[in-house]
């Protein structure tokens, strides 16, 4: 099972995630840095991946609405690829 960490409280930004999902290896460099095509690597996931995401009760204020539509984003790909599930820390 590949599993990934990310902590939301360093992140400031959408692109700044994106940075963070492809400096761990789940979205590879030449993805685009969109929700779209996060949901395409996520439901194309052929083995078991697990995302965990930490860090939400420091997260800054203007990721607030951003981190509604991620989570939609990922119980969406989750719900689509069984190999593929999130979780919150």
């Amino acid at each position: 099972m590949n599993k990934y960490k990310i902590n939301l409280s360093k992140i400031s930004s959408p692109g700044q995630l994106f940075e963070e999902l492809k400096a761990c290896g789940l979205m590879h460099p030449a993805c685009g840095n969109n929700l779209d095509a996060l949901y395409d690597v996520l439901t194309s996931v052929g083995e078991q991946c697990e995302l965990e995401l930490c860090g939400l009760e420091d997260i800054e204020e203007d990721m607030r609405g951003y981190l509604d539509v991620l989570r939609q984003v990922l119980e969406d790909a989750e719900a689509e690829n069984t190999y593929f599930s999130f979780s919150y820390e």
